[in-house]
């Protein structure tokens, strides 16, 4: 067992009991602006953030438990680790996920170990992907205000559930937030294609096994001297 199934074998043992609670949905740049300004007004500001990641498991079999991804946020790197519970089922109308997650912070000079560990462990690629993120909170729901840059909003409407017994709740409390702010979530179908898009069009890719050391370290101490994480045509291999 390496440490990557170690980790997943800890988070479905109830090593962290609470579910996190998401829906998505899709926001136009006017949209987008008019709830940054209801929510910052009605709501608690949380911040802002810069948020780079390699999404793992999206080149791999989709039918795993557990998805992976090296995540940094405002330049501080972790290895997130999520089992989920409910993810994206095909019988549902909307995508709506419940997941239990672990985050390993990590140091910069780290990044090198964890590319060479995650080869070693049998991952080939990756999707790189930007997101500039507004966080509020309000009546108890957190929301993410996510801009992929040029290209598309949505958000994310998160709240945790302490087990998996006060998911329905945690659900039905977002979808009358939701209603309150005139907001509508992705159709199954819409939330798949957005995704789709992004692969093809927007997200750069990484290739595990032609990462020369260092470059990962460069390619983010460049991201946040230039608020510049990334494009099509990045990839950090040969």
């Amino acid at each position: 067992m390496n440490e990557v199934e170690r980790c997943v074998a800890l988070v479905k043992k109830g090593f962290r009991k609470e579910f996190l609670v998401e829906v998505r949905g899709p926001l136009s740049d006017a949209d987008f602006s008019a709830l940054s300004k209801q929510l910052a007004s009605r709501g608690v500001f949380l911040g802002d953030f810069d948020r780079f990641l390699i999404d793992c498991d999206s080149c791999r079999d989709s039918s795993q438990e557990f998805d992976l991804r090296v995540r940094v946020t405002n330049g501080e790197p972790e290895l997130v680790i999520s089992v989920c519970r409910e993810k994206n089922a095909k019988s549902a109308a909307a995508p709506v996920t419940a997941r239990r997650e672990i985050a390993l912070k990590l140091q910069s000079k780290q990044m090198d170990e964890l590319v060479h560990f995650l080869t070693l462990i049998g991952y080939e690629k990756g999707y790189l992907c930007e997101r500039r993120i507004q966080a509020f909170a309000f009546k108890g729901v957190d929301f993410l205000l996510v801009s992929v840059p040029g290209h598309s909003k949505f958000f994310e409407a998160r709240k945790l559930a302490l087990d998996d017994k006060e998911i329905p709740a945690s659900r039905k409390q977002i979808s009358v937030v939701l209603d309150e702010l005139g907001l509508r979530e992705f159709s199954q179908k819409e939330y798949y294609s957005y995704v789709e898009e992004l692969r093809r069009n927007v997200d750069g890719f990484f290739a595990f096994k032609d990462y020369k050391p260092g470059a990962l370290e460069k390619y983010l101490s460049e991201a946040v001297k230039f608020k510049k994480i990334g494009s099509r045509s990045d990839r950090l291999g040969g």
